[in-house]
């Protein structure tokens, strides 16, 4: 027996799957320039090998941060423009 495809369902899984999509890509590119971010303070941070290691580690931990930090920011934003424009769709 063969079963019907439900086009509201279809369409919901489809639009899903989009967001999904544009929500990783966003991910991916936060993610890519927080690392590009980081990579600046970790070179910094190499460049000067005469430190403690210790004081290295927390330089070290403190650029990942930054890069975190960085990638968040880029996430929120990306976020709070999902929602704007879910409310100018509403709107229409």
């Amino acid at each position: 027996m063969a079963r019907k495809k439900n086009p509201a369902f279809s369409k919901m899984l489809k639009k899903f799957h989009q967001g999904a999509r544009i929500f990783a890509e966003a991910y991916i590119r936060a993610v890519k320039n927080g690392a590009a971010v980081a990579e600046e303070e970790v070179l910094a941070i190499a460049k000067d090998r005469e430190q403690p290691v210790e004081f290295m580690a927390k330089k070290l931990f403190s650029a990942i941060m930054l890069g975190v930090l960085h990638a968040a920011e880029q996430m929120i934003q990306f976020g709070i423009a999902m929602i704007e424009d879910s409310k100018h769709k509403n709107k229409s």
